[in-house]
């Protein structure tokens, strides 16, 4: 549980930097950041909802707003994560309304 610094992902559409996992609602949730394969600039996180079985239900990626670089898990604090970007921003992304906040 928490951040995990290993950027696995079964698609070669992004590049991850790292994921946090942990219970969230009535199951777990995997939140990871990086960015697309094809344009390093555009950061994002991809959210899976994941059953308490650990099953995989839905997966959803959202593109950062602006096109800062990779993205870097830096704290999670109750749904709401810290990402630092590989251009030096600093964003936010709360789990709870499902976007990034300025």
């Amino acid at each position: 549980m928490g951040i995990i610094p290993e950027g696995e992902y079964p698609d070669s559409t992004v590049v991850i930097q790292n994921r946090w996992q942990g219970p969230f609602g009535n199951g777990v949730v995997q939140v990871f950041a990086g960015a697309t394969a094809d344009d390093p600039s555009q950061g994002l996180v991809i959210v899976h909802w994941l059953d308490k079985d650990w099953g995989f239900v839905r997966g959803q990626r959202f593109l950062a707003p602006a096109k800062v670089g990779s993205l870097e898990i830096v704290a999670a604090n109750n749904g709401t994560f810290t990402l630092r970007s590989s251009g030096g921003r600093t964003l936010t992304f709360d789990l709870r309304k499902l976007s990034f906040e300025e």
